[in-house]
């Protein structure tokens, strides 16, 4: 299994797309191991096999896809934690022009609308950045998703609103994120606690 998750999910994908396996469920295998290449924070391969991901999921469900959507948002992601802006901003772009097209309301485009409002605070873009953020929160506020995701976009946006001078709505944000982490024991805990610090 260590084998599995660290490369060969590529290649197998590929055997069983050209063998005739169902294309879908191929690409979304391949997906999924991608995150699980992430959870164990072997970013690079994860980051790899959501680049092969997406050209296997372009060639075998179409351009607009949802598929591509959600392989692109999640690589989005990875790009961000790397510090690779440019390329997250290019993978948030494609997943978020894909959601707008065919379903705009699906909590699902909130990890693209969080990576790329992410980009755009580290950019000083804080309209930019705050208008993806809004969108994503609301996105997550009315969706069943996990604490720390929702947590993730709370406290991106705290960031945002410090540094637009709303220091009130920051603080409130940014214990919400706090709580959300440490209820899922999540170690960004700490970063929304020493944001809160910083606005006292």
């Amino acid at each position: 299994r260590e084998r599995d998750v660290e490369g060969v999910g590529v290649e197998r994908a590929e055997a069983l797309l050209a063998a005739g396996g169902d294309s879908y469920n191929v690409v979304s295998d391949l997906n999924n191991r991608a995150l699980a290449q992430q959870q164990l924070g072997r970013t690079d391969l994860a980051v790899a096999s959501w680049d092969e991901g997406l050209v296997m999921a372009r060639r075998a469900l179409g351009a607009d896809h949802p598929m591509v959507a959600i392989l692109a948002g999640n690589l989005a992601e990875a790009q961000v934690q790397r510090g690779r802006f440019g390329e997250a901003l290019a993978a948030a772009d494609l997943a978020i022009a894909i959601w707008d097209a065919r379903d705009p309301r699906n909590p699902t485009a909130a990890w693209a609308l969080t990576a790329r409002g992410r980009v755009r605070a580290a950019r000083r873009e804080w309209p930019a950045a705050q208008a993806d953020l809004e969108r994503a929160l609301a996105l997550r506020s009315t969706a069943e998703v996990g604490p720390s995701e929702r947590a993730l976009t709370e406290l991106a946006l705290a960031e945002v609103a410090r540094a637009t001078g709303e220091v009130g709505r920051a603080r409130a944000l940014a214990t919400a994120a706090r709580d959300r982490f440490a209820a899922a024991s999540d170690s960004r805990a700490a970063a929304a606690e020493a944001l809160l610090r910083a606005l006292r």
